[in-house]
């Protein structure tokens, strides 16, 4: 077990348990512990999935989706392990920790995706934001630390 999070993927208003593993693949456990899905993520190939985060898309009221970087790619999953999106993140790396969360950059506005990216580098956070179709409004590194 490499990350663990905590969300209602399904939209039934029940919390799950979501776990990853070395092997790829994604656990999902019931308030009491019991599995309710296994799946592998990822483009078919043995990945490495560590990192992940999870958040509502393309809305709050959204059920949160789950979020993991494979090279220069932002990949959105569903609670099913079924990757729904694809998202461009230049010079996002490999085994990356993950934040995310919906905002709105003017009043009024529709909400955005903003991802802060940490590759394996201790002192670069790289922040992208995306709006509602996904399209890449802005992208810059920063130093620090997630």
């Amino acid at each position: 077990m490499w990350h663990v999070e905590i969300a209602d993927v399904n939209g039934d208003g029940k919390p799950v348990v979501l776990h990853s593993d070395a092997g790829g693949e994604l656990t999902e456990l019931d308030a009491a512990g019991k599995q309710l899905l296994q799946t592998r993520l990822g483009s078919g190939m043995a990945l490495y999935f560590d990192q992940f985060t999870v958040c509502p898309w393309p809305a709050h009221r959204d059920p949160p989706r789950i979020i993991h970087c494979e090279g220069d790619k932002l990949r959105l999953f569903d609670g099913a392990g079924r990757r729904l999106q694809e998202l461009e993140a230049p010079d996002a790396g490999e085994m990356t920790e993950l934040a995310a969360c919906l905002v709105s950059l003017r009043p009024g506005a529709p909400e955005c995706l903003a991802i802060a990216a940490a590759p394996r580098d201790p002192e670069q956070v790289n922040l992208y934001i995306y709006d509602g179709s996904g399209k890449l409004l802005y992208h810059a590194a920063h130093a620090g630390r997630l």
